[in-house]
């Protein structure tokens, strides 16, 4: 498994996905989009969330993705546990 499949697998585990393309000038891009958009995991066809230039920013916004989603999920169920209404 190559470092962007799995990277693609523990996004897809978050809902969303991306497709990279090289246009020969020496930076990859990296365009995310949720599942279920038209297009995404296709980098023509898809509007996507956010293009990132090269590998570092694609890490870091998948992270920062990954880790709010988790973080929304873990503060509705503490405050579902607390009876905290918002």
């Amino acid at each position: 498994m190559s470092r962007a499949d799995v990277l693609r697998a523990e996004c897809e585990a978050h809902g969303f996905t991306f497709d990279d393309y090289s246009p020969g000038d020496g930076v990859r891009r990296y365009r995310f989009a949720a599942l279920g958009t038209a297009g995404a995991g296709d980098y023509f066809a898809s509007f996507g969330d956010f293009t990132a230039l090269g590998w570092r920013e694609a890490i870091a916004y998948a992270s920062g993705r990954c880790h709010g989603w988790a973080h929304a999920i873990d503060e509705r169920e503490r405050e579902d546990s607390e009876g905290v209404t918002s």
